[in-house]
């Protein structure tokens, strides 16, 4: 019950999170970490150091500026494609300066980011006593306001209800790290056949053009996507979608909401 209350805290608690880390950062496994090339993650460590260290730390976790590990801005990029517009533009508005890194040097960076973030989330590396100071880099009135506003959290949750104490129940990492992620219940579908006869299940898997699900009386049916109707059901689609719109700005500002909900 406290799993699926704390998945459901992205969107409405704002967007989040557990990893189930693995949900959002599936596709990084593949492709971010690849080459097994140690020489690639150790030069983009190096440049990190370099550029963005003193703002960011040196290990990413933060310091002036926020904690990279953690960043849905880096969870979602894909060799460097968001990681370096940031980087060459800049956010002149948050005080972060333009930086003229060459393509070879962006990707380095963006696969030390990966390479940490994956360590975090593979690893016992992190304790659970993460020191909180480093993950509220927010503003927690900026966060109510989005929590009561635009994020449209209040719609679904509530600082008194489900969502009372919530700061309590997790440790400052684990806490984030539901809100980061959500992991819910599998996704459900409603299968209609050409006859009209329906029929009801969970989604074992799901492309473009096949649907392998197991039927709520226990049996496995494959079905081309082509030749049947497919109604999908994902308790947790709207706060994928504001994973995907949500500012890392206004995630800050909501976790520092969240972690005083005491």
């Amino acid at each position: 019950m406290i799993d699926r209350t704390l998945s459901n805290i992205v969107v409405c608690i704002g967007v989040f999170v557990t990893i189930g880390w693995g949900g959002v950062l599936s596709p990084l496994r593949a492709e971010q970490r690849s080459p097994n090339d140690s020489a690639v993650i150790e030069r983009g460590k190096r440049q990190f150091s370099e550029s963005c260290g003193f703002c960011h730390g040196t290990d990413a976790t933060g310091g002036r500026g926020p904690d990279l590990v953690r960043s849905p801005l880096v969870a979602h990029d894909v060799k460097g494609d968001k990681i370096g517009d940031v980087i060459l533009h800049g956010r002149p508005d948050k005080g972060m300066p333009p930086q003229s890194l060459t393509e070879q040097q962006i990707s380095d960076v963006a696969a030390f980011l990966h390479s940490r973030m994956l360590e975090t989330i593979e690893s016992s590396g992190v304790p659970s006593a993460y020191p909180i100071e480093k993950l509220l880099t927010g503003n927690a009135e900026a966060g109510k306001a989005y929590f009561n506003g635009t994020g449209g959290c209040k719609t679904c949750h509530s600082p008194t209800g489900d969502l009372a104490g919530v700061a309590k129940k997790y440790s400052s990492i684990e806490l984030e790290s539901r809100m980061m992620y959500p992991d819910g219940p599998p996704l459900k579908c409603t299968v209609t056949l050409p006859s009209g006869e329906r029929m009801n299940g969970t989604v074992r898997h799901i492309d473009e053009f096949t649907l392998v699900m197991k039927e709520d009386s226990g049996w496995f049916r494959t079905f081309s996507r082509d030749q049947v109707k497919v109604e999908l059901r994902d308790s947790l689609a709207a706060h994928r979608q504001l994973l995907e719109m949500i500012t890392p700005t206004q995630f800050h500002d909501l976790f520092a909401y969240i972690a005083s909900l005491k």
